[in-house]
């Protein structure tokens, strides 16, 4: 699986590799940097990584990560930051040796894709609305919110109240043996159908491979 980035005209393109060993270090330890402290690219990818990361090892009877049960290998993993203008995306694009359906059946591919949906460490966030539906035989996660910091008040450790910094969307598809994450930030007056917009022309993009 891969990103013709070429058919993204106008758009600034940064790209890293998620390697199997630091997809595992992910499962085994808390958390992993994939680049240095504050990295314009490595700092959103490595929130983004936290969607196969949910999706494959979310238990939902525990409500919690169940790393020591997972079954799948990383096959390859590489993760873009795309910028233009006030627009940023990051594309993540990961294939797993062995079908996800090893590790998500049945009705908890729904619930596992909702924790992937809500659970990045970007920033501080809010989700207004998310929905997980199915085209044809790929399970699609949408979801969308803001990213806000808070601003202290008059109080030692208070917050004054919330100022948002980018309205965001994601979209996640889900195959037999790969994940596709893609994160759309746009300003605060950005909306949801010019996040989208952005969005499908990084789709249009991919090209699935037969393993």
């Amino acid at each position: 699986m891969k990103l013709n980035a070429a058919e993204l005209s106008g758009w600034s393109v940064r790209s890293l590799v998620v390697t199997p060993e630091l997809y595992r270090a992910r499962l085994d330890k808390r958390y992993v940097r994939l680049g240095p402290s504050g990295d314009e690219v490595a700092l959103p990818c490595e929130g983004n990584l936290e969607t196969p990361v949910w999706y494959t090892n979310y238990d939902p009877k525990s409500q919690s990560l169940a790393s020591e049960k997972n079954k799948l290998t990383l096959s390859q993993g590489s993760c873009m930051r795309l910028s233009k203008e006030s627009m940023s995306i990051t594309v993540g694009l990961y294939s797993f040796a062995e079908p996800l359906s090893l590790q998500a059946q049945g009705p908890e591919r729904n619930v596992r894709l909702d924790k992937a949906l809500e659970w990045f460490t970007l920033s501080t966030k809010r989700q207004t609305d998310h929905q997980v539906s199915t085209l044809r035989e790929t399970l699609v996660g949408e979801a969308a919110g803001f990213l806000y910091e808070d601003v202290p008040g008059l109080i030692p450790h208070s917050t004054k109240y919330e100022k948002v910094r980018n309205n965001y969307y994601r979209l996640v598809l889900v195959g037999e043996r790969t994940i596709v994450a893609i994160d759309v930030y746009g300003t605060p007056s950005s909306s949801i159908e010019q996040l989208q917009a952005a969005a499908e022309p990084v789709v249009r993009a991919l090209r699935f491979e037969k393993q």
